[in-house]
């Protein structure tokens, strides 16, 4: 017979250790904390990726087709420009856009191209989107880009748009 104080803590153990296997809410980049979407799935990078943490998101009811990454330090907005630009197949250049967002006293600059990607080492991609923002992070600059389906990024751009938003403006409401 187990005695009721030895099963108590036996309960509360399991369900402490239960609460270390769920997923962050957040990820932290710098002074940035991304608050993750709740139909989001976080998934720590493999191996040695440069990302600094990853998202996997996938549609309703569908097998994961994207993914969110994090990268630390990251180029300037015309190194970014230049390099998804040079990505894009001939035929897919003119889906190619820069958008730029100010926030309080920081610019985000948003780069997104849809189509076919080239990218150097790999097999030419169909039809796949792709957003990125190049956020100032003091003196430097981090990127978080989304890239998957072309379906998966357009009905998710305005969530990921919200996300990297909040961010900054949490950042500069706590800088004031």
């Amino acid at each position: 017979m187990i005695c009721k104080p030895l099963l108590g803590f036996a309960v509360a153990f399991f369900v402490f250790l239960s609460t270390l296997r769920s997923e962050p809410l957040n990820v932290v980049v710098g002074d940035l904390t991304f608050k993750r979407p709740a139909a989001w799935v976080f998934e720590p990078p493999k191996g040695n990726s440069s990302s600094v943490s990853r998202f996997v998101i996938s549609l309703e009811n569908e097998k994961p087709a994207g993914d969110v990454r994090f990268y630390l330090p990251g180029k300037t907005p015309a190194e970014a420009r230049k390099l998804w630009k040079s990505y894009a197949a001939p035929e897919d250049v003119g889906t190619f856009r820069v958008e730029e967002k100010k926030i309080g006293k920081q610019t985000i600059t948003y780069i997104s191209l849809h189509g076919k990607l080239k990218v150097p080492g790999e097999k030419q991609s169909n039809q796949v989107g792709f957003i990125g923002a190049v956020i100032p992070i003091g003196e430097n600059f981090m990127h978080v880009r989304m890239a998957g389906s072309a379906d998966l990024v357009e009905k998710s751009t305005a969530t990921f748009k919200r996300m990297v938003e909040e961010a900054v403006q949490d950042r500069e409401a706590e800088r004031n």
